[in-house]
């Protein structure tokens, strides 16, 4: 198999000798900390960021914590959460942004 490692393909077999196919094909829950972003707070971030009142990650972090209690120390650990749920890039080219707006009156 192309493009995985040994210890990876060894792990595969282990488990399908012990469980079966079912047992590969059976999705693991990735290791980690929850994320502390809920549903709703994913949303109005999307909201505002679609109306133009988010522009850059740290618009984003005072928003989550102004208006959800989710405060985010540095802009990596946004940055990842935004990488993991692909936010649009489309979503973004449609929204005027802050400097646009000081040329053209947005707001």
């Amino acid at each position: 198999m192309v493009g995985y490692s040994v210890s990876q393909l060894t792990r595969w077999w282990e488990r399908y000798r012990a469980e079966g196919l079912a047992g590969v094909l059976k999705q693991q829950k990735p290791a980690g900390k929850a994320s502390r972003l809920t549903a709703e707070a994913w949303a109005g971030l999307l909201q505002a960021m679609r109306a133009g009142h988010i522009v850059t990650m740290q618009d984003a972090r005072n928003y989550l914590e102004r208006e959800w209690g989710i405060s985010y120390k540095n802009g990596k650990s946004l940055w990842w959460l935004f990488k993991k749920h692909r936010l649009l890039v489309e979503d973004r080219a449609q929204t005027p942004q802050k400097s646009q707006c000081r040329a053209t009156s947005c707001f």
